[in-house]
């Protein structure tokens, strides 16, 4: 019986922390990293970012591809983003992001991510309904917000990125060859 309470309490503690992120996510911008990176790379999550904030950390300042900044889903541009000299917004299908992401079982925390309260707290098809609502927000914030200035924001999907290989690193000022020719194979997607 002690071994079921303290598993309950530890599910409701994971959504209680889960809907404050949500919340805060919603409501507050996050602070400026210090240093700023060159180029902030966003997405909502199951777009290959980790992979690619990876590799543009080899030739430039960039968020962590951790997450430990908070800046990687942001759900939509924070305050001081225009500071910024670069950002690259990766997009996906919807549904292929929720795919992947529930695969690696991650609806509640990347739906917190995203400022969805519902994802963050219901399970199942409600999870799913408000995932995918809160994704197609964060690509149409991010998209009008990158489209006002198109010499410092790339807005792609997942599909562009391995076709646009030169065009990302010139792009974001990355002068060499190496960016191109060491950038990681593209793998078959698994969801």
């Amino acid at each position: 019986m002690r071994e079921k309470s303290r598993s309950i309490r530890r599910a409701l503690s994971k959504r209680v922390s889960y809907l404050q992120l949500a919340i805060s996510r919603r409501l507050t911008s996050p602070q400026p990293p210090n240093p700023l990176p060159r180029v902030l790379i966003v997405s909502p999550g199951g777009v290959a970012t980790s992979m690619l904030i990876e590799h543009f950390a080899r030739f430039t300042v960039t968020n962590s591809k951790d997450d430990v900044d908070g800046l990687k889903h942001l759900p939509e541009p924070p305050c001081w983003a225009s500071e910024i000299g670069k950002v690259v917004f990766v997009s996906g299908e919807c549904v292929d992001v929720y795919k992947s992401i529930k695969r690696r079982g991650w609806v509640d925390v990347q739906g917190a991510k995203l400022g969805s309260v519902i994802a963050a707290v219901f399970p199942g098809a409600v999870a799913r309904w408000a995932f995918m609502r809160a994704v197609e927000r964060q690509i149409a914030i991010w998209d009008r917000w990158c489209s006002l200035q198109p010499d410092r924001r790339l807005f792609i999907s997942y599909g562009e990125i391995w076709q646009r290989l030169n065009e990302i690193s010139e792009f974001c000022e990355i002068k060499d060859d190496n960016f191109v020719r060491s950038f990681p194979e593209r793998v078959r997607r698994r969801s």
